[in-house]
């Protein structure tokens, strides 16, 4: 370029440089999240909300319970069963906000929704950084998102906080993969997806399945040729590694255990192989997808027998079957075009994958929280077929809000009233009542409920307590006319019967639940206590002997063994049952002072 070129480009007048617009959506999509969901601020405790708080010895030891927290498994603070599931991030988080803010109801229901609303502002991101800021889909699919009544078991129960981090952290991982594949291949971002992909999964096991988008992914969304995809999926197998080692360095068990084989759970633990077998997963499949579709009836609780099992002629599972391999061919026609609503299926099919119990039996027959990550790809589908639907027939912006703003009105009017039910215990169990009538765990939990109220009386002359074991009664009765095995149910109908001193109906229901389940360590000993209430304590010494074959270390059966013995004029024996109960609460006044009177006695008489 000549010097007076130069001279005239430097006098050419500079183009200002533009503000970038402020983006609002995700600021929309998050107000609409806590907004809609504000009311479970004062909510109570349910189901098994108290079991990862306040009753989880490491989670109400607050912040310095987080050590523990990370080398044990899930339940190991509640219970000592150290090989079901690993969710340390969840527990953390809980205990974090015990230290915090007094690890109230309140306080595990506020940030239930706001790490809710923080999650479907990551999707929101994700999905513009997916589609472009152009898109009206990413705004769509992420409102549609927020309003599913779907979800609102997930958000009102304080459970289910590790759905909700599973889910945040697998869309923010998927956000920073599209970063570093599309904004210069910068390291950070990739390290950022690797560490969010793996508090995904340490929140809840199936933000393993995330594993499968990152690939589908970088399809999609990105110019990048296969073997590169392949490449940068590959890295994500390093997390994966990571959380196996950390899962098998807490646990005594590494594989994922549960009750599987619980009928009562899960009723497809009782399905024969071959056609039932394949049928009534398809068929629940089928159910999942009918409750997007259509979010009504929703309930708590799919066990026993609630969906019972279909064989191949069964016409749930045609359809299901039909519909699923519709789905199937559209995936497969829309992957080589990198159609949207392909990506939306395979989103879909790869966070159910793990739940489905096609490749692992899990300890669930269906449940709404499992279509929580997974109905992300349904939003997205049903986002863009909206704006498919404009394109087509030329409708303009305002007709597609007013499209979107009449299923968002339904699903908000839904959502809202649904979520009323999660309010308390006995609005939740009254609602199993109506949703889930042919479950047996229903039934069982609207009893229990009943027989905790009356168990909570002291009096034993007050009348709301005998009405409460009554009412109790009755509803075991119907659980085990569900389900004649259901060793719970038929235990709690013998607490029911000791509550209303019915001690020969007592000992029936004990002695019933024990041909069920031989090991049934509260079966047991109350049977041991019936005979004991009868005056045969030889019966029932010989129960809690059983009960210490099966526990060496039950504290209530030493204690009870050794009153046995004292009051049965045998002093060393009961000496060494006391001693036993000492070892095991070397502070309690009772068993201290228990030893001192048998000991007072041996002196007297050696």
């Amino acid at each position: 370029m000549s010097k007076k070129n130069k001279t005239m480009a430097a006098k050419q007048p500079l183009v200002p440089l533009q503000r970038t617009k402020r983006d609002w959506n995700m600021w929309i999509v998050m107000a609409a999240a806590v907004i809609l969901y504000a009311v479970t601020f004062g909510f109570e405790f349910v189901l098994d909300d108290e079991i990862m708080t306040r009753s989880n010895k490491f989670v109400t030891k607050g912040i310095a319970g987080i050590g523990d927290i990370f080398t044990h498994g899930t339940l190991f603070g509640f219970n000592g069963m150290n090989d079901q599931s690993y969710r340390p991030l969840m527990l953390a988080n809980f205990a974090v906000e015990k230290s915090l803010f007094g690890g109230t109801a309140g306080a595990y229901h506020f940030f239930n929704v706001f790490y809710f609303a923080l999650a479907c502002g990551i999707f929101y991101l994700f999905l513009k950084k997916a589609l472009g800021a152009a898109s009206l889909i990413p705004l769509l699919a992420a409102l549609l998102f927020v309003a599913h009544p779907i979800h609102t078991e997930v958000v009102a129960n304080i459970k289910s906080r590790d759905e909700i981090l599973s889910f945040m952290f697998a869309a923010l991982s998927l956000l920073y993969v599209l970063k570093y594949a599309q904004d210069g291949n910068k390291v950070k971002d990739l390290v950022i997806s690797l560490v969010c992909y793996l508090a995904a999964t340490l929140a809840k096991e199936t933000g393993l399945a995330m594993l499968g988008l990152i690939p589908l992914t970088l399809w999609f969304f990105t110019d990048l040729k296969l073997s590169r995809i392949v490449g940068i999926s590959a890295v994500y197998l390093a997390p994966v590694a990571l959380y196996f080692l950390m899962r098998a360095s807490a646990m005594d068990n590494m594989f994922f255990s549960g009750d599987i084989k619980d009928l009562v759970n899960n009723t497809l633990s009782g399905a024969k192989a071959g056609g039932e077998w394949f049928a009534s997963r398809t068929m629940i499949l089928g159910k999942y997808l009918g409750l997007l579709v259509f979010p009504h009836p929703l309930s708590y609780d799919y066990s026993y027998n609630q969906v019972p099992l279909v064989g191949p002629s069964d016409i749930g599972f045609l359809i299901s079957l039909v519909v699923y391999l519709i789905l199937a061919g559209l995936f497969i026609w829309g992957l080589f075009t990198k159609k949207v609503y392909a990506y939306a299926i395979g989103f879909y099919a790869v966070m159910l994958v793990l739940v489905s119990n096609f490749l692992t039996p899990i300890g669930a027959t269906m449940a709404e929280r499992f279509l929580f990550s997974s109905s992300a790809g349904f939003c997205l589908a049903l986002g863009w077929g909206i704006v498919a639907l404009g394109e087509k027939f030329k409708f303009s912006k305002n007709i597609l809000y007013a499209l979107l703003g009449v299923i968002l009105l339904l699903y908000t009017i839904k959502t809202y009233t649904r979520t009323q039910v999660w309010a308390s215990q006995l609005k939740l169990f009254e609602s199993g009542l109506v949703t889930a009538p042919n479950s047996a765990r229903a039934q069982n939990h609207y009893g229990s409920y009943w027989r905790m109220l009356a168990e909570g009386i002291q009096n034993p002359q007050d009348k709301n307590r005998a009405e409460g074991f009554s009412t109790s009664i009755g509803y075991y009765q119907k659980a085990l006319e569900i389900y004649p095995g259901y060793s719970e149910a038929q235990y709690n109908l013998g607490v029911s019967y000791l509550g209303l001193n019915k001690l020969d109906e007592a000992r029936v229901a004990f002695e019933k639940t024990l041909k069920i389940d031989s090991t049934y360590q509260g079966a047991l000993n109350n049977l041991a206590v019936v005979y004991f209430r009868k005056g045969d304590n030889q019966k029932a010494l010989a129960n809690w002997d059983k009960l210490l074959v099966l526990n060496p270390n039950n504290f209530d059966a030493l204690l009870n063994c050794g009153a046995v013995y004292f009051n049965t004029n045998q002093p060393q024996k009961s000496l060494e049952y006391f001693e036993r109960a000492l070892k095991i609460n070397p502070t309690h006044q009772g068993v201290i002072q228990n030893i001192q009177k048998v000991k007072d006695v041996l002196n007297q008489t050696g």
